[in-house]
């Protein structure tokens, strides 16, 4: 855009500041200069590009966003100038945007300047839109493919690709993202039935198809079974994929033939896929260069504890390379459900708002507190009209998750030969780390609640004002954790 764009100047009140947007294609740039030998200040009409947010060039920092209500205002130095690329805001998922245009020569995504198409802005621009990519709204300096392998199937070669997003600020995050091109029919038919798995158009040797996220195709799907059922290891370079699996899985599909899967594409931060409605493989999409706490604690409660109240444990797939290893999948025993525990009590509590609205509030007795945090009162000694508007099924499925959460922790500390499970003392060093921990939730809290009181309904916002002048109170309060040591 600096050298082919063309170039718009914007109007400025302040006659020392030169404000101008260049722009080539889908690129926009805003260049602000300070003519002046002294500091300025000016405010900008950006309306034109709302929802916009300006991303200055060389730090990769990343501004607020562009609103329509008021001009943005910009401070300079003397004799100063800023650069901002203009960066739209993430779409939403499920918007509808025209696919990028991807050319192969040859059938490797690795080579002929494919990858650096891929690194360049393709998979990422892909991964924000995606639930499980966590990072879409933080400030991206770059993404970069650190491992990968080929898997040669039947229907055409799939690369498991590890990827590493480094921001602007903070650690880099790894990612999983398997990829595959699929041609003719099969094309249709994903791009039909699985469209938010479609990363690109592809014109190649083989015809006109689609790159896409592997894990949605059914030869990837049947693979990842039949390799963990016969606990294979994949080479490749710097190390291999060992796939572990019980033998209940060697016999089901010994004796099952035919495997049906369908991908589950709810949770946030996996991709999961059922296999005959009996296993549950986790694909975990952000992976870490350390022991997966999830694949941890499952495997020994099913293999070392024997724990019933937990899904068993079923297989794994992990990079294992010199010095580290990834878990990149989790397959346990898929239990008849209704849902997740933090669904069904979300949807309790609405059920309890919805039965107070329902209700002549002029024949409520609001009643007064009972019980403490430390110390609640049972529903059965609730009275008859408060245990119907509660609900009867929510206080036993909260009562059962108190009884079973409790039953896991003395299951994982039964066992004291296994030092990673050994309860460990509260220390006075730890019990600061944790009000550490609370006081910086506190202000951020504070800071984001500050920002949007204007918007609250009067009434409520004297109430959340009431409240912010409480913030010492509450941290006088948190501070008790530390007080003395915990036993």
């Amino acid at each position: 855009a600096f050298g082919r764009g063309d170039m718009k100047f914007l109007n400025v009140e302040n006659p020392k500041v030169l404000a101008f947007t260049r722009t080539y294609e889908d690129e926009t740039l805003l260049i602000v200069v300070n003519l002046s030998k002294f500091a300025q200040a000016a405010e900008i009409d950006l309306a034109q590009f709302k929802g916009y947010h300006p991303v200055e060039m060389f730090s990769k920092n990343v501004f607020p966003t562009i609103k329509e209500a008021s001009p943005y205002f910009f401070t300079l130095s003397p004799h100063s100038f800023q650069w901002f690329l203009l960066e739209k805001q993430n779409e939403e998922l499920g918007e509808e945007t025209e696919l990028p245009y991807l050319e192969i020569k040859g059938n490797n995504l690795m080579e002929n300047g494919v990858r650096e198409q891929l690194e360049g802005g393709l998979l990422l621009d892909y991964m924000k839109k995606t639930r499980w990519f966590v990072g879409k709204n933080r400030s991206i300096h770059n993404l970069a493919i650190v491992e990968n392998t080929v898997v040669d199937l039947p229907q055409g070669p799939v690369y498991l690709l590890l990827i590493e997003v480094a921001y602007g600020s903070g650690l880099p995050e790894l990612y999983q993202l398997p990829l595959t091109i699929v041609n003719g029919k099969g094309a249709n038919d994903l791009a039909t039935n699985c469209p938010h798995a479609v990363i690109a158009l592809v014109k190649s040797n083989e015809g006109e198809g689609v790159l896409c996220d592997a894990l949605f195709t059914y030869s990837l799907q049947q693979w990842l079974i039949q390799q963990m059922a016969e606990n294979n290891t994949v080479l490749n370079g710097r190390g291999k994929i060992a796939f572990h699996g019980s033998s209940h899985l060697q016999q089901h599909l010994q004796q099952a033939g035919e495997v049906r899967a369908r991908v589950h594409n709810s949770e946030r931060a996996n991709t999961a896929v059922s296999y005959n409605n009996l296993f549950f493989l986790k694909l975990f999409r952000k992976v870490d260069r350390t022991t997966n706490p999830d694949l941890e604690v499952s495997r020994y409660l099913s293999q070392e504890i024997q724990f019933p109240y937990t899904p068993q444990y079923i297989g794994a797939m992990e990079w294992k390379g010199e010095k580290e290893t990834i878990a990149l999948g989790m397959m346990q025993e898929l239990v008849e459900n209704h849902g997740d525990g933090y669904s069904y009590m979300i949807e309790r509590i609405n059920n309890y708002i919805e039965r107070i609205l329902a209700r002549d509030r002029q024949t409520l007795d609001a009643g007064n507190l009972q019980g403490t945090l430390t110390d609640p009162i049972a529903f059965e000694d609730l009275d008859s009209e408060l245990q119907l508007l509660l609900g009867g099924n929510a206080a036993e499925q909260a009562r059962l998750i108190g009884v079973r959460t409790a039953q896991m922790h003395l299951a994982l500390a039964s066992d004291s030969s296994e030092r990673d499970f050994i309860p460990e003392e509260f220390s006075l060093h730890y019990q600061r780390s944790l009000f550490s921990s609370m006081q910086s939730l506190v202000r951020e809290s504070y800071q984001s609640h500050h920002r949007t009181i204007t918007k609250l309904p009067e009434g409520l916002r004297t109430e959340v004002s009431t409240l912010f002048n409480r913030r010492d109170d509450i941290l006088t309060t948190l501070k008790r954790i530390y007080n003395k040591k915990l036993d």
